[in-house]
């Protein structure tokens, strides 16, 4: 496995005490843009989608925005691995399967089954 060394490596957020994960990175014309699932922890109660932007060929990243946020308290259900997807035309998808509460398997969480849902990251 081809190792980067840190002089290579890029941080494109982090958030103290929160779960980044899924990341998706896509050109789109002159910059890149990426989205990533931020939770509470691996199997989530409280999941927030996110996007944000690169100017400079991911040296730096900007324009950090919520895309959408869920909690099974709240919602019943929670966004599980957004992948951020083109479409023959250019359009950039972000598509999230949304995990339905169920039983819970300990007390805070719950198993899923996912449900699909779609969200265009760019208009």
């Amino acid at each position: 496995m081809l190792e980067l060394p840190k002089t290579a490596r890029v941080t494109i957020r982090a958030d103290e005490n929160w779960y980044m994960h899924s990341a998706g990175v896509a050109a789109f014309g002159d910059e890149l843009v990426c989205t990533c699932r931020r939770s509470d922890e691996h199997i989530a109660s409280e999941v927030e989608t996110w996007c944000c932007r690169s100017y400079d060929g991911g040296r730096t990243w900007q324009d950090h925005r919520l895309i959408s946020g869920t909690s099974f308290e709240k919602d019943q259900a929670c966004w599980v691995a957004p992948q951020l997807n083109r479409t023959k035309d250019g359009t950039l998808l972000l598509l999230c399967d949304r995990g339905v509460k169920s039983v819970p398997r300990r007390p805070g969480r719950a198993s899923t089954t996912p449900r699909g849902s779609s969200y265009p990251v760019i208009p």
